[in-house]
C-alpha cells in the first residue's frame, strides 16, 4: 500500500499473553485540516465512502460492515 498510512488493531483483554484478534483499523490519522483557514480547499488523501469532503455520520455508517462492527456499537 504505497503511500497510504495504515493501522491494525491489536485486541487484548488485561494481562494476555496473546492478542484475542488483529485487523486493519477503520480509520487512521484522520486529524482535519479545516481548522487552517489557508486550507479550506484542502480535501482528505483517502475517501470514505467514496468521498473525500463534507463527510456526514451517514457516511461513517456506510463503513461499519466492512469492518465487522456493529452500527449501535459506532453510534
Amino acid at each position: 500500500m504505497r503511500l497510504k498510512n495504515v493501522a491494525m488493531l491489536k485486541m487484548a483483554a488485561l494481562h494476555a499473553r496473546a492478542f484475542e484478534s488483529v485487523r486493519l483499523a477503520p480509520l487512521y490519522d484522520t486529524l482535519t485540516t479545516r481548522v487552517f483557514p489557508e486550507l479550506h480547499n484542502d480535501r482528505m488523501a483517502l475517501k470514505l465512502a467514496e468521498k473525500d469532503n463534507q463527510l456526514r455520520w451517514a457516511d461513517f455508517e456506510t463503513c461499519t460492515p466492512t469492518i465487522d462492527l456493529p452500527l449501535r456499537k459506532a453510534r
